[in-house]
């Protein structure tokens, strides 16, 4: 039995208990390539990341609140970047060659610390995004690596 003055407070108060509040833990998401894309030659990697600032580790390799970069990894491989994009060459192997069927990759990107420290969640996993894509052969004409 609830008065309607009642039934006037319980109800904000039980949205409010539905309404989880935003995360302030930092967030990285691939925004290009698309998960499954087709690529020729290089890799154009486009990033979103939230409560990180993006800094060059070669700058300040101290640990700093809020601060850090990311890794591509591919094919125990990794590419240090601290830009929102980084172009990343996953076409050529090791002696040079181009293959002429595409190469299949699954690509993580995980943000990291200035000094390379893996950045946590507050569950204490590692902040990452992961998608898959194939990559006919080709070399990237520029780098822009990590944003020199």
């Amino acid at each position: 039995m609830y008065t309607p003055a009642m039934r006037s407070v319980m109800v904000p108060l039980a949205l409010l208990g539905a309404c989880a509040p935003p995360s302030l833990d930092p967030s990285i998401e691939i925004t290009w390539p698309g998960n499954e894309s087709v690529l020729e030659q290089c890799a154009l990697f486009v990033v979103e990341v939230d409560n990180l600032e993006l800094r060059d580790p070669d700058a300040n390799p101290e640990p700093v609140d809020g601060q850090g970069h990311y890794h591509i990894l591919y094919a125990e491989n990794y590419q240090v970047c601290w830009r929102p994009y980084c172009l990343l060459d996953l076409g050529v192997d090791l002696e040079g060659k181009t293959q002429e069927n595409p190469a299949n990759y699954e690509i993580s990107v995980a943000l990291m610390h200035n000094d390379h420290k893996p950045v946590v969640d507050g569950k204490g996993d590692d902040i990452e995004a992961k998608i898959n894509l194939s990559l006919f052969a080709g070399q990237c004409l520029e780098d822009t690596g990590g944003g020199d």
